[in-house]
């Protein structure tokens, strides 16, 4: 399966950022290949999933609390919802996972589950 187009630009950014981190003040070759990321990115991937997560929630939240119209909300969401989507494909690239097959697998398993049960046809 071939990804998005928003892929590779979104995994050149994420090496942009973390060379950046690593090797301050130092000229950034971001086509240099890696496998496929270095041995700290695992760590620095997964923190930054988890934090836009917790972002997607803190909406949630203040959305519940009144902050936020629920259009105010809409557009919040949205954007976070992107940063989300764009680490955990990051997170499965840096497994040598493809996040489309990864689900795809999981829905058959779930389907097979609730099928068992006779709720799913």
């Amino acid at each position: 399966m071939s990804k998005p187009t928003w892929f590779d630009r979104a995994d050149k950014l994420h090496r942009a950022i973390v060379n950046h981190r690593v090797y301050r003040g130092q000229p950034v070759d971001v086509t240099a290949e890696r496998k496929p990321y270095g041995d700290d990115d695992g760590i620095f991937l997964a923190m930054g999933l988890a934090g836009e997560a917790g972002e997607v929630a803190n909406e949630f939240k203040k959305w519940m609390r009144g902050d936020y119209t629920r259009e105010e909300f809409t557009a919040k969401l949205r954007g976070e919802l992107g940063d989300v989507r764009v680490m955990l494909e990051l997170v499965a690239r840096y497994a040598g996972l493809d996040l489309d097959e990864v689900t795809e697998e999981k829905l058959a398993v779930v389907e097979a589950r609730w099928r068992a049960r006779g709720i799913l046809k």
